[in-house]
């Protein structure tokens, strides 16, 4: 019953002027939100990656040249 509901408002909303034009919009929306969200999530990812390994980037022979 419900899902013959959101049906039967889906088929309303898009047979609409521009209901067609608002899906498509949402869809693009969804998509950009996409790439900023994985885009993140690399930028995070390198940080940690950064965070953990660069302590041991300046180091020659046990000793550490990164405060200098």
């Amino acid at each position: 019953m419900l899902l013959k509901l959101l049906q039967r408002q889906t088929y309303t909303c898009l047979s609409h002027r521009y209901g067609l034009y608002v899906c498509f919009v949402g869809v693009v929306v969804t998509i950009v939100s996409a790439f900023q969200f994985g885009e993140v999530v690399l930028e995070w990812s390198r940080d940690q990656y950064h965070v953990l390994f660069d302590s041991y980037r300046d180091n020659i022979a046990g000793k550490s040249f990164q405060n200098r």
